[in-house]
This record gives C-alpha cells, structure tokens and sequence, in this order.
C-alpha cells in the first residue's frame, strides 16, 4: 500500500490535481459567467417583449392604431376630393352663368349708350314748347325700340 501512497502523495499528482482544480475553477467561473449573462438576457428579452407586444403601448399597438388612422384619413380625403370636384363643378357651372349675365350686361351698357348718345345728339324740333316735347317724346320712344 505504500506505492499508492507514495504515488499520491508524489509532486506529480500534487501538481496534477493542482491542475485539475484550476481547470474546475476556471469552469465554474465561466459556467457562472453564462448564467449572469444568461439571466441579463433573458430580463432584455422580456422587456423587448413587452415593447413589442403590450397590448395599449406596445409597437404592434402602434402600428394597428396608425395603420387604423391612416385608412380613416384615406377615406376622409377621398370624401373631401369628391365634395370638392362637386363643388368646383358646380362654381364653374355657376361661372358660366355670371359670364352670360355680363356679356348681356355689357351689350346692354353698349346699346344704352349708343342711344343716349342719339338722344343728345338729337336736333330737337318745334315752334313750340308742346312741339318739342313731342319731338324729344318720339325720339326717346326709338331709342327704345
């Protein structure tokens, strides 16, 4: 029994079991590196989860009430155009009808002024005053024609 002794007691299997003991160190020290690590992750993983998937504030919340806000403004934009084309239709129609009215006005504003202009250019005629106020009666009486 005294060789096994010696064999473990030797400087051979002191320094190999010295060895050993640092290895195990060095793995239990990086075995307790991964689970801090591991842990810190994990807690990362769970708050991005919570980012992305709560329900009132999460970023899928966000993006089905923008996708949600955008159709809502589409069909109000599309309503809005449509009541605009109605309306500009309507104000070119009403266009149309003003320019007709001014171009009536206008040749009446001619025709009146040529024939104001013949009623002051008018010789009036008559001995007397009956006469003359018959004469301006008639003339004014053409003009009116």
């Amino acid at each position: 029994m005294s060789g096994i002794l010696d064999i473990l007691t030797g400087w051979k299997w002191k320094i190999a079991v010295g060895a050993g003991g640092l290895v195990l160190a060095a793995a239990a020290f990086f075995l307790l590196q991964a689970q801090l690590e591991n842990r810190h992750l994990t807690k990362q993983v769970t708050q991005l989860e919570g980012r992305i998937n709560d329900r009132t504030t999460g970023y899928v919340a966000q993006l089905a009430q923008a996708t949600t806000n955008v159709k809502q403004l589409s069909v109000a934009l599309d309503t809005q155009n449509e009541k605009l084309k109605t309306q500009a239709a309507q104000s070119g129609a009403e266009l149309a009808r003003l320019n007709a009215q001014i171009s009536v006005i206008q040749h009446d504003n001619l025709r009146l002024k040529a024939n104001s202009a013949s009623l002051m250019n008018h010789d009036i005629k008559g001995d007397t005053l009956e006469q003359r106020v018959g004469d301006v009666d008639r003339a004014l009486l053409e003009t009116l024609k």
